[in-house]
């Protein structure tokens, strides 16, 4: 799964979101031009896209914001 993701992440461009189907998974992937950060969520085929995908903003927000605050932190 993990080759699997990072695959699916890797192909897809920036600013673009995309769900891709392997056997009974799929994964859906969002990746963000403005930060250069991609999240990748694996789900069942009946899980609500439009979930995962607030869910995969909401994430890499998250994560922008503590790499922001940890970097700040360094370089104090």
């Amino acid at each position: 799964m993990n080759f699997f993701s990072r695959t699916v992440a890797e192909r897809t461009s920036a600013g673009q979101r995309q769900s891709v189907c392997e056997n009974s998974y799929t994964a859906h992937v969002y990746s963000r031009s403005s930060d250069l950060l991609a999240g990748v969520i694996v789900t069942d085929a009946e899980y609500p896209v439009r979930v995962v995908y607030s869910l995969l903003n909401k994430m890499l927000d998250e994560f922008r914001s503590e790499e922001r605050r940890v970097g700040k932190e360094c370089m104090e």
